[in-house]
């Protein structure tokens, strides 16, 4: 059976501001780049949810508190950076990192390597994933993301009177992050359809379905299964190199 692991990255996250910092994604997702000073954060976060968490903003659900918080702080770049380790066995599989939700654009940086751009981080709600198994590494391993806030007009999380919007548009990685180590293939948006019959509610119809992600240069076959209560499916499928 094909080994995978499912790593979630939510822990040892820092936070700073584009212009308290003069480094770049290339040094930043290095180990050689000193954060002390920077803003201890758990992913999922929006950065005024994490500035708050910190003490820095107090009681923003308190009277007009939220008011006094400068929008300025928010119109720039912020950077989250985190570092995981991998023990050998690990480093050696195909990696694919997915992001959940960033809002809103996004630049990210592993191991000093670009491995994507806001022309495919582009979204509040947009689920992205990437092949990053050229860039993991045995030890630790450096992330960092530069998350762009929203500008007016931007398809963003919305907010109405009576839940006020956030001084930071709820710029951040709002939702979680994973690494997904595998041995090539990687099963993406499984999804279950079902059509009911109204008049007996005693059957259903029930349509599965899912991506297949083939990251190597070689061809893979094998066996898809899925399990709904006793009932086992298996599917033989070939998938051709670097396809979906």
């Amino acid at each position: 059976m094909e080994k995978r692991f499912e790593i979630t990255l939510s822990d040892n996250w820092k936070i700073q501001s584009s212009e308290s910092i003069s480094e770049k994604g290339p040094v930043i997702s290095t180990a050689m780049l000193d954060t002390d000073t920077w803003i201890p954060a758990k992913v999922p976060s929006t950065v005024l949810g994490t500035l708050v968490a910190n003490g820095i903003y107090k009681d923003p659900y308190f009277g007009e508190n939220l008011k006094e918080i400068p929008t300025r702080l928010f119109k720039v770049p912020w950077w989250y950076t985190t570092s995981f380790q991998l023990a050998p066995e690990q480093a050696k599989n195909f990696a694919t990192l997915k992001f959940h939700g960033i809002n809103y654009k996004a630049n990210v940086w592993l191991n000093g390597q670009l491995i994507a751009d806001t022309k495919s981080i582009d979204g509040a709600y947009r689920i992205t994933s990437f092949n990053v198994g050229n860039y993991i590494k045995e030890g630790t391993n450096v992330l960092a993301v530069e998350v762009i806030p929203p500008k007016p007009g931007d398809f963003s999380t919305g907010f109405v009177d009576w839940n006020p919007a956030p001084p930071d548009g709820n710029m951040g990685i709002f939702r979680p992050v994973t690494l997904h180590l595998h041995s090539g293939v990687h099963i993406e948006n499984p999804f279950v359809r079902t059509k009911i019959d109204l008049d007996t509610l005693e059957k259903a119809d029930i349509a599965i379905s899912a991506e297949l992600v083939n990251a190597s240069d070689r061809p893979l076959s094998g066996f898809l299964s899925a399990r709904i209560a006793d009932i086992q499916l298996q599917k033989k499928v070939n998938i051709v190199p670097n396809s979906r």
